[in-house]
């Protein structure tokens, strides 16, 4: 009897993660007016995606309908995926999502006396910061293989999670911006403008900080310093050595 040839997209199939997450470069804006600024993001519908893990995707129109109904007091937004830094979530009415028919359109309102929110709206106003991205579960996709042998994904109905800003548009859930949203965070509870500390080693020449800059160098140093915990007191070698005694004279009399 043949061996069934298996289905290429049921391997496919089988190998995506329950929870996953996408990610769209140039998707998001900064809205500044007022006192606590808003940060726009936006998915959207019918586009193409770079081929993932051997198909390509699109988000069907609607695709969000359910689940903006079902969870709308649980959807976040979060900084770079980490749910230490919650941005702004539906039930308290900081985070806007709505459907249109170009796709899935977020509006996160920022807290302006909150200095890690303030600085996180810098980043996407310089535009550093150029990713949106959700994480979803799928509760209904469509799959075909096109004439020319491209497998296409139809997300149809998902789950959402979250909706975010992210650093890295290609490279979602990396070391990379991992690292960079911890750079982030220290810089700022630091009180370093993290900006402007890359401007001062842009002007490095020789190795050496331009004098003109050296003192504002030497202050952020020591602030980035008082971060770091005090070493723990070495005992010394002999005080050591007493001790180790000590410990085995009690031991022996209560023996």
């Amino acid at each position: 009897m043949p061996k069934k040839k298996s289905d290429p997209i049921d391997a496919i199939r089988g190998k995506l993660p329950k929870q996953e997450r996408r990610t769209y470069q140039g998707e998001i804006s900064l809205r500044a007016e007022g006192d606590n600024p808003t940060i726009g993001m936006f998915v959207p519908f019918g586009r193409r995606s770079v081929e993932l893990w051997g198909f390509v995707e699109i988000i069907e129109p609607s695709a969000f309908t359910k689940t903006l109904q079902e969870r709308g007091g649980d959807i976040v937004s979060v900084w770079n995926h980490d749910p230490n830094w919650v941005l702004g979530r539906q039930s308290n009415k900081t985070l806007a999502l709505r459907e249109a028919d170009d796709g899935l359109h977020g509006d996160v309102t920022l807290d302006g006396e909150d200095a890690m929110h303030k600085h996180f709206a810098r980043r996407v106003e310089r535009r550093d910061v150029i990713g949106t991205s959700f994480g979803f579960e799928t509760v209904r996709d469509d799959w075909v293989t096109e004439p020319d042998g491209t497998v296409l994904r139809k997300l149809v109905e998902v789950k959402l999670f979250d909706v975010s800003p992210v650093t890295f548009p290609a490279y979602p859930d990396s070391e990379a911006e991992k690292r960079s949203s911890a750079v982030d965070i220290a810089t700022v509870k630091a009180g370093v403008d993290i900006a402007q500390l890359a401007v001062v080693l842009a002007s490095v020449e020789d190795g050496k900080i331009p004098e003109t800059q050296a003192e504002d160098f030497r202050g952020w140093l020591a602030q980035l310093e008082a971060l770091v915990p005090p070493a723990a007191p070495t005992i010394p070698a002999d005080e050591e050595l007493r001790r180790r005694l000590g410990l085995r004279q009690r031991v022996a009399r209560v023996a």
